[in-house]
């Protein structure tokens, strides 16, 4: 129990980071895989073998030192540059090490190609937040955003950082001077809300969203996470399990960890009034614990 438990820990700390950098979903619809190709463009069907091809990326890098990582990554991305949770992969690599000059040096030289232009721009905006440049990190940003139709992940990202600089940038005239469609804007100012714990209002968006795209793994994370923050643990429940069962569709093994310690903490919560859920959150712990073992050991 206590081995699983510090897994759920370790991976609550990188997923909700991740955000899930582990997904790419557009806010208009969610592709078909964590690494997929942008969703409605003719290389959808694409997205189940790059899936494929990252989580057998990840299970080589295990074994290989960190030169041969960052190498193999670098050359993933040239091949897959829509792969979000691969470039999320190289910055953590990069950060492990602190080689931020290293990292600030090969973002911002792959965000001048078209094909990494986004992607690219939004790396670097993160590596100047860990440097503490916020001015840097809010153009790099910006270049991120108007290159084409944001996903909502780089909006929660972008959104994170507006609010956590609140003191020295206004976030509300930052979203409307930086985000060109009023689509993104108002999921921006949705995503304003969940970062100032404004779950009620965050969570009418997230639903309305939802209706629109029933299997975006990140509509899914964010609605998730809103239920679980304001104690609706019913529906947190039904809500997590649809998004497991789509996370394996997928094979998707990051979303499914992040899903099954989710349902491991409710479980834990629902154990303070019955002890036997105690027997179920253990066995969620251990199975997010294996895949998350799987994926920070590369």
């Amino acid at each position: 129990m206590q081995a699983a438990k510090r897994g759920y820990e370790a991976w609550l700390r990188r997923s909700l980071m991740l955000s899930s950098f582990v997904i790419l979903p557009m806010l208009s619809g969610f592709f078909s895989a964590a690494c997929g190709e942008v969703p409605n463009s003719p290389h959808a069907l694409e997205a189940g073998r790059v899936q494929e091809d990252y989580n057998a990326l990840l299970d080589s890098l295990a074994t290989q030192p960190l030169e041969n990582r960052l190498a193999a990554l670098q050359f993933f991305l040239h091949r897959h540059p829509n792969c979000a949770a691969a470039y999320a992969r190289l910055l953590e690599c990069y950060f492990g090490q602190n080689q931020l000059s290293h990292a600030e040096a090969f973002f911002d030289s792959i965000s001048k190609t078209p094909q990494h232009a986004v992607l690219g721009s939004w790396m670097l905006a993160k590596v100047f937040v860990k440097q503490e440049r916020i001015e840097s990190a809010r153009a790099a940003f910006t270049r991120a955003l108007v290159v084409a139709p944001p996903s909502l992940l780089l909006l929660k990202d972008f959104t994170e950082f507006c609010q956590r600089n609140r003191a020295r940038l206004d976030p509300q005239a930052l979203i409307a001077a930086t985000i060109p469609r009023r689509e993104d804007r108002q999921s921006a100012k949705a995503l304003l809300s969940y970062h100032h714990q404004d779950y009620a209002h965050a969570l009418e968006f997230f639903q309305k969203q939802w209706v629109q795209s029933p299997e975006n793994l990140a509509l899914l994370q964010l609605l998730a996470d809103c239920l679980l923050q304001m104690r609706r643990n019913l529906e947190a429940a039904a809500i997590l399990r649809k998004g497991l069962a789509q996370a394996g569709r997928e094979k998707d093994f990051a979303a499914q960890a992040w899903f099954l310690t989710s349902l491991g903490l409710l479980k834990q919560r629902e154990g303070i009034f019955d002890r036997a859920q105690y027997q179920n959150a253990e066995s969620f712990y251990q199975s997010a614990y294996a895949l998350a073992a799987r994926y920070d050991d590369a």
